[in-house]
């Protein structure tokens, strides 16, 4: 049975996830779902083991800091989707493996060194 702990670490990755969704919803026309999973993604890959999720939890939001980065990390997301994609629909080439590959291995901002939930 997961402890609290793990509990409540599993609901702040949902605020994130929830919080990513809303921030990139208004920013593009289309594929805002891929960019969001994408983005969540490279969050997870550059700064995961960073992210005070317990921090996430008590304060049930993120940080105007943190949202910042994600909308700058996810137009370069969108970025590298569409043209990575080569002229393919960027919702069926989101769902390939080598999508990923592009994606994790672009370069992005260095993160913001004033993020809150940062460790």
């Amino acid at each position: 049975m997961p402890a609290v702990a793990d509990y409540k670490r599993m609901i702040a990755k949902a605020i994130i996830f929830k919080k990513v969704q809303k921030l990139v919803r208004p920013m593009f026309p289309a594929f805002q779902a891929n960019v969001a999973a994408y983005t969540v993604s490279i969050l997870a890959d550059r700064l995961g083991p960073k992210i005070d999720l317990d921090g996430i939890w008590m304060h049930q939001d993120l940080s105007m800091q943190l949202q910042e980065q994600i909308t700058t990390w996810a137009k370069g997301v969108n970025d590298v989707l569409h043209y990575s994609a080569e002229g393919k629909m960027v919702s069926e080439w989101a769902k390939k493996p080598e999508c990923w590959d592009a994606v994790r291995e672009s370069i992005y901002s260095a993160p913001m060194d004033n993020i809150p939930e940062m460790r």
